[in-house]
């Protein structure tokens, strides 16, 4: 008799999991998943986003220093010709009036310089990039140089090859500014509102936005160049 009571009180405690305990287990099981799953799929968002940013970023950079490297070899820093030089049938840059002649300036949207190698007196042998507005804050950037005869004038915007990413340039947040370019005086008595004893050097500057599926990154990009060419 009483080992057919044992037996009956071991088969009460070998029962399975009730019903509430096994829809609470699935519960909590499902909520890690939708977690786990979210913060993974969150992740690969961040990441490309990331990457797509950082390509850009690199290509602006790329971009100001490739400009930097012209500025440095160049002369004679002239700016505000935006709206001062013209395309004739044959391609050829005109600039009204001549932009030989040095020129201070803050926030200039273009600059024009004599490139190494070029001639003084030559004003269509000139380098120059412009900063122009394509809408109320966007804007693009030129850049007209002379090789070889033939002058060229190409947009030099990185292009992003994407539509999910877009670059904007904000052209009221970027520009030129000139210091120190006009030549050392000759002499003591020189007028000094057309001389000075700066190094000459341009400060290039790229602000806007970066735009990918709609979210916005902002960037500025900023470096300063001084002129190799000694001033003296």
């Amino acid at each position: 008799m009483k080992n057919t009571k044992h037996k009956i009180l071991n088969t009460k405690f070998k029962q399975g999991f009730t019903l509430v305990e096994v829809m609470i287990s699935v519960g909590l099981f499902v909520t890690v998943m939708l977690v786990g799953v979210g913060a993974v799929l969150n992740t690969n968002v961040t990441h490309k986003r990331t990457l797509a940013v950082r390509q850009v970023l690199d290509s602006v950079n790329f971009l100001v220093e490739d400009m930097a490297r012209n500025i440095r070899l160049g002369s004679n820093y002239n700016c505000d010709i935006l709206s001062e030089y013209t395309e004739d049938v044959s391609s050829t840059v005109v600039y009204s009036p001549t932009i030989e002649e040095p020129d201070d300036c803050t926030e200039a949207l273009s600059l024009a310089f004599e490139p190494m190698g070029g001639v003084y007196a030559d004003e269509t042998d000139q380098m120059s990039y412009i900063i122009e507005a394509t809408g109320p804050e966007s804007a693009f950037v030129k850049k007209i140089s002379k090789v070889g005869g033939v002058t060229t004038i190409r947009d030099v915007t990185p292009n992003l090859g994407s539509n999910e990413v877009q670059l904007v340039i904000d052209h009221r947040q970027s520009g030129f500014t000139v210091i120190g370019s006009y030549p050392y005086p000759p002499d003591p008595s020189a007028d000094p509102a057309f001389f000075d004893t700066l190094q000459p050097r341009v400060i290039v500057r790229l602000s806007g936005y970066i735009d990918y599926k709609n979210n916005r990154v902002p960037f500025s990009v900023q470096t300063t160049v001084t002129q190799r060419l000694i001033d003296s």
